[in-house]
Order: C-alpha cells, then sequence, then structure tokens
C-alpha cells in the first residue's frame, strides 16, 4: 500500500527542504516527490531543466486532443506515465505547474484522479510539497501522514479551514531561535488541532543545513510513526 505525505504550512516555512530530506530517510522505496507549491521550488532545485510537461499541462493537452470531451483511460495512461522525472535512485518528481486544481472542469477532474490515482500506486511513497484542495481530495485518508511545517512565530492559524482529517496531523516547526511559541500554535497544540513532533533550530550557516539539519529532521521523521510495508515496484506505472 502506497503510504501519503502531505506537507502544508505557510510560504517560506521550509515544506521544500523537509520534502527532499524525506528521500534520505526512505532510502531503497520507490519515492514520487509530487511539487504541488505554489512558486514550484522544489522543481526547481531538483530539475535542472525546465520540465517537458507539468500536470496541469498534461491534463490541458488531454483533454484538447480528445476534442472537448472526457479522454480514454489509455490515453490517460500513456500521458501520466510521461510525467514523472527521475530525480535520483528510485525518486521521481512531478511538478503541478503554476496554478491550482479547483478551475478544472469535470473531464479534466475525471482524468485527473484516474492518472494520478494510478501514478501514486507504483511507488511506496508519494511525498507532496504543498497543498492543493483539489489533490487532497484524491489522497487515500488511511494512508495519508499530513504534517504541517510552521515557523515558530506564526500569527495567522495555518490550518486551511476546510480541511477535516482522520488522524491529527504533525507539525514540526522550524528556524527555532527560542523556546517561545506564537500564542496561535500554542492554542492549536492544546486543542489537540496539531500534534507537536519536533523543532528544528534555526541554521545560519551552510554547514548546519547540510549537517545538523537532516539529523533535527531525522528525530522528528521518526516521531511520525509513518509504516512503510515492504517495496513495490520502482519507478513509473
Amino acid at each position: 500500500m502506497t503510504v501519503y505525505i502531505e506537507f502544508i504550512g505557510p510560504v517560506g516555512s521550509g515544506k521544500t527542504t523537509l520534502s527532499e530530506l524525506v528521500t534520505q530517510e526512505l532510502t531503497g522505496k520507490s519515492i514520487l516527490l509530487v511539487d504541488a507549491s505554489p512558486n514550484q521550488q522544489l522543481t526547481r532545485q531538483l530539475s535542472p531543466e525546465p520540465p517537458a510537461h507539468t500536470l496541469l499541462s498534461t491534463l490541458q493537452t488531454l483533454l484538447e486532443n480528445a476534442g472537448g470531451l472526457p479522454p480514454k483511460n489509455e490515453a490517460v495512461d500513456w500521458a501520466f506515465h510521461d510525467l514523472p522525472i527521475s530525480i535520483g535512485d528510485d525518486v521521481d518528481l512531478i511538478a503541478c505547474g503554476k496554478g491550482f486544481f479547483n478551475g478544472l472542469g469535470a473531464a479534466s477532474k475525471k482524468s485527473l484522479s484516474y492518472g494520478f490515482n494510478r501514478l501514486c500506486q507504483a511507488y511506496d511513497c508519494v511525498v507532496l510539497d504543498g497543498y492543493d484542495p483539489t489533490l487532497h481530495a484524491l489522497l487515500p485518508p488511511e494512508s495519508l501522514q499530513v504534517v504541517m511545517v510552521s515557523l515558530p512565530d506564526v500569527t495567522v492559524a495555518p490550518l486551511p479551514e476546510e480541511l477535516v482529517f482522520e488522524r491529527t496531523p504533525g507539525l514540526i516547526i522550524n528556524r527555532v531561535a527560542g523556546t517561545t511559541l506564537s500564542p496561535v500554535l500554542e492554542a492549536l497544540i492544546q486543542r489537540d488541532a496539531l500534534r507537536l513532533v519536533g523543532r528544528i533550530p534555526h541554521y545560519v550557516d551552510t554547514a548546519g543545513l547540510n549537517d545538523k539539519m537532516p539529523e533535527a529532521f531525522r528525530n522528528c521523521f521518526l516521531k511520525l510513526n509513518i509504516a512503510l510495508l515492504s517495496p513495490q515496484s520502482s519507478g513509473n506505472p
């Protein structure tokens, strides 16, 4: 069964960095990274060249080729097969493209649901960098771990109001320089809206980021208790 990890939180909180670090913790597992962030920072960091296809552009092409009608499943399979970019051993990446999916028509939503789910099932773990409501709705709640990444001084509740979770989201507080948390985070933790799994210090130099941050994240990751079954077949379906 595929395990899903969805990093959500404010822009600039560190979701992209932690998404990358997951790949170091799950060596030997097949991983699909999904860049669902508005700025597509994960794609820019990991892909040497802009991807030929994004999830949004693939859906648009499928619809155009089908003359505006719902594309056939075979066409969707072929299109999604060509979507992932290999960025390492057993690690692939797909870029969603700039924009959100909530403006899709019925035909494109059907293609997205079919193609995305089929693609994800070929991997041991799917890691989403960012929150998109349409993509989130496709994730199976029984195998989904949502992780909120937040800075310690956040002043606005970082959880999307429309989200309902089967299990309490984990909370990783990033770039911690002291012991004080904002009242917003304290309130969310106290009412069990978030489960604090760890804090990552604020590293100001490259040595700290490269050497100490992965260890700090590892301690947080272990507390999430994410169980992965034996590896499935690696790579694309």
